[in-house]
């Protein structure tokens, strides 16, 4: 499948392209400074020639970085030797993801500090930046605090369940881009098929007021529209009519748009920005999901997004190896479980036709202190995500992780509404879910997880579950929890098992585990697996299923492949159980 024209392999953002960048990855100096020392030490202005390599994007856990040390290292320090000749009159550096507190120096002055580990983030650092040899210095601070969003790192000692270990410090692309003083700081696509337009939310620098923006989409090489507008405001909408036959996005036909965007200041090209779009509409009619207005059956598989050797980090390789086993196995969605993946991942998403949801990392503890430096960071997380045609719902908890007492505390209760709204406020073209799995407030979706083994157990679960919901406004999610916290009650919403199975094989438990009695063997785990979905399919209120999981991490052993991506259950044999569910 051809890629779009804003795909250059070795640039972070298919989404964003300019040509003048410069990667940033590879070896770095390294430091743990766990006396605390560095700052007082000035570091930033004499980092110490006694120091470990490390091998950035990767966190200092992994194989990949060079170090795999997964001990606990609460302060990180990082140097980088790199000659530039600035060309232009911006330079920004950009780091994609770092966990969990980042400060930043160019050449011994600060020049910003961030707090997060799983939104993308940059800093201006024209002022700082020298012709000749620049250093790069980076700390980052992380802990086990389990206020902050955590997702499946541990805040325990050591890794335990379902958690693993950490990931700290750098884990995602490091880059500088250069730029003119008139350009495009930031933009989000809105691309509606009912409405046959595209809207571009954009924002620019103050020097591009009274500039000319230009917006150019083509398809397949040829023009589909353009226009030219007069910048008046450092925000900005503009909407963009595609006339003639629409091309729309599927997961069988993932058809994409390629997008130029353009500033010219008195007929001088400024800045352009290579990106791209697709139109998937994606709505609710009566108990089902349309997508372009067809109702969608989802088959989704749920992705841990741990990879062998990188943890949290991935290269095109690693999400294609992925995204051919899915694709092959007829799934057509994954739910990238706890985490946030890289802005590769989702071009190929978007390029290859694979559903998506995108999911807050849980906290682990509730602290209503901490609401608005959540709400900061889930901004960006769905910023950075509302112009992906695959992407199709956000997810603010899962199964109550950090609003553990959700089911009678109004403040848990309260807090999930207000992200729900909020979620739905950044971005109403998308479905929002406050509490996957259970315990819900307000969602788009009831989605339920539930790991009973057999057929019997899920039908007699379930059997009574929409007379229940249509009368009492409330059932059971699984055995043990309710579907709606302790005053809210079922809307209508469409019905999905959104985590189920997590079947592990007898002959790979040894140092590992997996939901309930492992399956004797590949044929064992089929049969188990066929139970399960026929007693899905026969409650037609049921609109979709996500299996637990890709693959083994860790002490998981319940994958449809290994921890390294050999595969255990053949995609072709999968293809044809799941097609008949």
């Amino acid at each position: 499948m051809k890629h779009t024209k804003s795909f250059h392999k070795g640039h972070p953002n298919p989404q964003g392209y300019r040509p003048t960048f410069l990667l940033l990855n590879g070896k770095w100096n390294f430091l743990f400074d766990d006396g605390d020392e560095g700052l007082t030490k000035e570091y930033f202005a004499n980092f110490p020639k006694q120091s470990l390599v490390i091998n950035v994007p990767y966190a200092y856990e992994s194989p990949r970085s060079g170090i795999e040390d997964k001990s606990e290292h609460n302060i990180l320090w990082y140097q980088k030797t790199f000659d530039y000749k600035k060309k232009q009159d911006v330079v920004l550096l950009h780091i994609e993801k770092s966990d969990y507190i980042t400060k930043a120096w160019l050449n011994g002055q600060f020049v910003g500090e961030h707090r997060g580990g799983y939104d993308a983030f940059s800093f201006d650092v024209t002022k700082y930046i020298v012709n000749g040899a620049n250093s790069i210095v980076v700390r980052v601070y992380d802990s086990k605090d389990a206020t902050q969003p955590r997702g499946k790192q541990t805040w325990k000692a050591t890794p335990f369940e379902c958690f693993y270990h950490g990931t700290s410090g750098i884990y995602g692309d490091v880059w500088l881009e250069e730029i003119n003083k008139i350009y495009l700081k930031s933009f989000a696509l809105v691309p509606s098929a009912k409405e046959r337009k595209l809207r571009v939310n954009a924002i620019f620098s103050e020097k591009s007021i009274g500039a000319k923006f230009t917006i150019n989409a083509t398809f397949a090489g040829k023009n589909a529209a353009k226009h030219e507008y007069l910048i008046n405001s450092v925000n900005q909408e503009f909407s963009l009519l595609i006339p003639g036959e629409l091309k729309l996005w599927s997961v069988e036909k993932p058809q994409l748009y390629d997008l130029e965007l353009s500033i010219t200041f008195n007929n001088d090209e400024k800045d352009k920005v290579l990106s791209y779009f697709g139109f998937n509409d994606v709505g609710i009619k009566g108990k089902y999901i349309t997508l372009n207005n067809q109702e969608t059956y989802l088959k989704f598989v749920l992705d841990q997004g741990y990879f062998w050797g990188g943890d949290l980090t991935a290269t095109y390789e690693d999400f294609m190896i992925d995204i051919n086993y899915l694709k092959a196995a007829g799934f057509n969605g994954v739910r990238k479980h706890e985490k946030i993946e890289s802005k590769l991942f989702f071009y190929l998403a978007d390029r290859y036709g694979l559903l998506n949801w995108v999911e807050y990392p849980s906290p682990h503890l509730f602290d209503i202190s901490k609401a608005e430096v959540l709400k900061e960071q889930w901004t960006n997380i769905v910023k950075e995500h509302m112009s992906h045609p695959s992407v199709m719902a956000y997810v603010c908890y899962n199964e109550s992780w950090g609003v553990h007492q959700i089911l009678t505390d109004t403040a848990q209760q309260e807090f999930t509404v207000e992200l729900y709204h909020f979620t739905k406020k950044l971005d109403p073209h998308r479905l929002a879910i406050s509490n996957d799995g259970w315990e819900h407030t307000i969602s788009d979706l009831l989605t339920v997880h539930n790991y009973q083994e057999t057929y019997e157990e899920l039908t007699k679960t379930y059997v009574d579950m929409l007379n229940n919901l249509k009368t009492q406004g409330n059932t059971m999610a699984n055995v043990t929890r309710k579907a709606y916290a302790n005053g809210y009650k079922y809307r209508g919403e469409p019905i999905l098992i959104t985590e189920f199975a997590g079947i592990a094989i007898d002959y790979n438990t040894s140092d590992g585990w997996g939901y309930g009695k492992a399956a004797m063997g590949v044929e064992g785990f089929l049969a188990k697996l066929e139970g399960q979905l026929k007693a899905i399919k026969q409650f037609d209120f049921f609109v979709g299923y996500c299996i637990t999981q890709l693959s083994d991490v860790y002490q998981e052993k319940n994958g449809l492949l290994a921890h390294n991506r050999t595969i255990k259950i053949n995609p072709q044999v999968l293809r044809k159980l799941i097609s008949k569910y």
